[in-house]
């Protein structure tokens, strides 16, 4: 099921969004690197980028290395995040619920349809959700179901691996499924013992080699000779205006994670204690705690996000890996365990059947990627970088130097502009190079190297960069001999190129 959903097409279409903005640095590693510094502090285009921890473009350099530097290869990263997510939720739901539950939980993550768009892209989310449900199921292992003290150890050890994965993915962004995790199992015992043991294990370890890792790429990063882009976490928190956002967001993820969700409305009330309390050797009332247990996890860590003020759905996604072997364990129930009224109810909201959910959500998937996928990888901007180049293509063949070609807020917008025409350009023989300036406005840096300098700037009103031409004309010149004098759209945004200097060091 996730050859279907996650691999099928996976290389076809341009990088889009962001895409490019994970994979260029991958590139550069792999292409520049030269000492731990270099791997420590991604760059992009040369300029050092920490707007992220450097654990995507490493795993994007590794899947490079091995199967080439394609959209393919960038993409299989999170595709594989995603299989193995599906298959540690058949394992975990297996482990605590019984065989009757491992399937259904396997297939409820690989047909998550919140899980898609990640999945099937070159972006963060899938190997950070990766990482939060290798932490998250670990550590609820150690903390609830292992008995003897080996496994508990074993469990928090493998759950402080995956605290170290999701921080080198995406930073503190999982830490609210931590916490959950910690206050429910602390709710559920009335104690405060569940804060020692197994859980130093995880987290004392984690901790530390976190804590060294990003003391490395911060010392690395003091020595660059640019300083990093980087970005606070605070520009996901809140901001006035957003008080709706917020308040809404446990209703907005519950929608959004359906629908594996609904298995959260199953361990409440008379009729989900009643089942626990049954003479039936598939349900248990260890099994039902546990089940309790995933539910108020996801609950807590939504709340928790909304007390760092998120208003985005999307940011609660690391949650989603606790709903999986939720919706596997009631499952497992259908025409067994389930009172008659809640099976009916989990009749319904499976369409009459499992395999009829299944079948539906398999469709959905293709229609999803036959459509929404396939209109916005159309937007990749990759043709027009190439077409760049090819109009360049005369006035870079009157010169023997290297050409420099300065950017910043293309490369916001779409970084696969300049790579397609860093790449064609040089696929063609000639000797170009892409250097990133943050806060371009005309001036040039003293460190170019010799030879022609060009500015790839975009003219759309909604740049600031549209007025740079005509501020600093007459040094703003369109290239010699070019074919296509523009401006080049991509996606919503326009371009243009301009001819700054023949000499960066002339008077």
């Amino acid at each position: 099921m996730c050859a279907l959903v996650y691999w099928l097409g996976l290389g076809t279409g341009g990088f889009h969004s962001t895409e490019a903005h994970r994979a260029i640095p991958a590139y550069e590693m792999l292409d520049h690197a030269r000492g731990l510094d270099d791997w420590l502090v991604p760059r992009m285009f040369e300029q050092p980028y920490l707007r992220k921890p450097p654990g995507m473009p490493w795993a994007i350099a590794l899947a490079s290395a091995l199967l080439g530097e394609t959209v393919f290869a960038a993409r299989a990263v999170s595709a594989l995040a995603c299989t193995a997510m599906a298959l540690l939720a058949f394992c975990f739901a297996r482990r605590w619920f019984g065989p009757r539950a491992a399937l259904p939980s396997g297939l409820a993550c690989a047909l998550m349809p919140v899980l898609w768009e990640s999945g099937r892209a070159a972006e963060i989310e899938a190997l950070n959700n990766l990482g939060t449900m290798l932490a998250a199921l670990f550590l609820i292992d150690a903390l609830v179901f292992a008995r003897s003290m080996r496994t508990k150890a074993m469990s928090a050890i493998i759950a402080s691996l995956g605290i170290v994965w999701f921080a080198l993915a995406k930073g503190p962004a999982s830490a609210p499924v931590v916490l959950g995790i910690v206050a429910v199992v602390c709710v559920q015992r009335r104690s405060l013992r569940p804060l020692g043991g197994a859980l130093w294990v995880t987290l004392v370890p984690a901790l530390v080699v976190v804590g060294a890792l990003f003391w490395l790429i911060a010392r690395a990063a003091s020595v660059q000779p640019q300083p990093p882009v980087t970005q606070s976490p605070s520009a996901f928190m809140f901001e006035p205006g957003m008080l709706v956002g917020v308040l809404t967001l446990p209703f907005a993820a519950f929608g959004s994670m359906l629908p594996a969700s609904f298995a959260l409305l199953f361990p409440w009330g008379p009729d989900a204690r009643t089942e626990a309390n049954r003479d039936h050797p598939d349900w248990t009332p260890d099994r039902f705690s546990l089940a309790r247990t995933l539910a108020l996890a996801w609950l807590l860590a939504v709340l928790v996000f909304m007390l760092f003020g998120v208003r985005n759905p999307r940011y609660t996604l690391p949650a989603a890996c606790l709903l999986p072997p939720l919706a596997g364990a009631y499952l497992s129930g259908l025409g067994s365990w389930l009172v008659p009224t809640r099976n009916r109810i989990a009749r319904v909201l499976t369409l009459g059947r499992p395999a009829v959910l299944v079948l539906a959500l398999l469709i959905g998937a293709f229609v999803y990627v036959r459509t929404i996928e396939a209109n916005r990888r159309a937007t990749s901007a990759t043709p027009v970088g190439a077409h760049i180049a090819d109009a360049l293509g005369p006035f870079l063949g009157t010169t023997d130097r290297p050409v420099t070609v300065i950017a910043d807020d293309a490369i916001e917008a779409r970084p696969e502009l300049l790579l397609a025409l860093e790449r064609s350009a040089r696929a063609a023989g000639h000797d170009l190079r892409v250097r990133w300036i943050p806060g371009f406005g005309g001036e040039l840096p003293a460190d170019l190297p010799d030879g022609p300098v060009l500015a790839l700037l975009r003219v759309d009103p909604e740049s600031p960069e549209a007025g740079i031409p005509e501020r600093s004309a007459p040094w703003f010149q369109p290239p010699a001999g070019l074919k296509d004098p523009g401006p080049w759209r991509f996606h919503k945004y326009s371009a243009g190129i301009y001819l700054i200097s023949l000499d960066p060091f002339a008077d």
